[in-house]
């Protein structure tokens, strides 16, 4: 392999570093770039792994907010604290995933 993808970290003698190591190696990848790094012809033995499931992990955690937000008066601290904990939650998944390439 002329040119491998998969980077781990290494631990030797002058500390950490990222390493894009040839040859038989272990590590901890996103699914990903597993798939992609067949295309480049990657050998791969899955050892153990962990799967995640998509639901709505934040209705909770916002009607609890919304709530706390609503209890306070629009003057308060506590309506200002957590008006901007929801408007950063918003911000954070309301962005756009296409980013400039190059």
């Amino acid at each position: 392999m002329k040119y491998p993808i998969l980077q781990i970290h290494y631990k030797g003698e002058n500390g950490i570093r990222t390493i894009s190591p040839i040859g038989k190696f272990c590590g901890w990848f996103f699914s990903e770039e597993l798939k992609n790094s067949l295309k480049f012809g990657y050998k791969i033995k899955v050892l153990r792994g962990y799967q995640f499931f998509r639901g709505n992990i934040f209705n909770g955690w916002l009607e609890e907010q919304y709530k706390l937000r609503t209890s306070y008066p629009k003057s308060h601290p506590m309506n200002y604290i957590g008006k901007i904990l929801l408007n950063s939650l918003y911000g954070r998944f309301g962005m756009t995933d296409h980013f400039l390439e190059s």
